[in-house]
């Protein structure tokens, strides 16, 4: 894959004048055709998200429901739980959500547009949540709501729904 950062270099000084015009339109054409990658691609990005939300997901669920049994006290588990939660499903909105808001806010299409709304809406949860985190450690008082949970299971169901619904265009477009 060749990747154009510029025009080639010269001995012979040019001007913001001399400089071709259609550059700019040729790296944004550039940018359009990789974001419009073939179904076969697509199918493994959405399969690599929803594992990777499943791997770092599971931790994040378990730590939810039986988290507080685990450690010494109820403070303790208050304390830790969200943390380990936060380190977790961060990874999961860097790899599975990010880049769909990316994708979203330039790229055009039902899918598209419908990734970008699941995904910004998982951003802004997480956000909360470790913001809810942040104010509860100042505080001392661990009574803060967290939602890193409800980030992961959606993360995971969108990630699937994506990766069906792909091979499943897939699947008709090769017929």
């Amino acid at each position: 894959m060749r990747r154009d950062i510029g025009p080639p270099v010269s001995s012979k000084a040019t001007t913001r004048a001399e400089e071709p015009a259609a550059a700019p339109i040729d790296r944004i054409s550039e940018f359009r055709r990789l974001l419009n990658r073939p179904l076969a691609e697509r199918v493994r990005e959405y399969r690599y998200r929803c594992a990777q939300c499943v791997i770092f997901g599971l931790p994040v669920l378990a730590l939810q429901w039986f988290g507080p049994r685990l450690s010494s006290g109820p403070e303790e588990a208050a304390r830790w739980v969200p943390i380990l939660q936060a380190v977790l499903a961060g990874w999961i909105c860097y790899v599975g959500a990010l880049p769909m808001v990316v994708e979203g806010m330039i790229g055009s299409g039902w899918m598209v547009r419908s990734n970008l709304v699941v995904s910004a809406a998982t951003i802004i949860a997480y956000l909360y949540s470790g913001g809810s985190l942040v104010l509860g450690l100042i505080h001392g008082h661990p009574g803060y709501r967290t939602l890193f949970h409800v980030v992961v299971i959606t993360l995971v169901v969108w990630n699937a729904l994506g990766w069906s619904v792909t091979l499943r265009l897939q699947k008709q477009e090769q017929k």
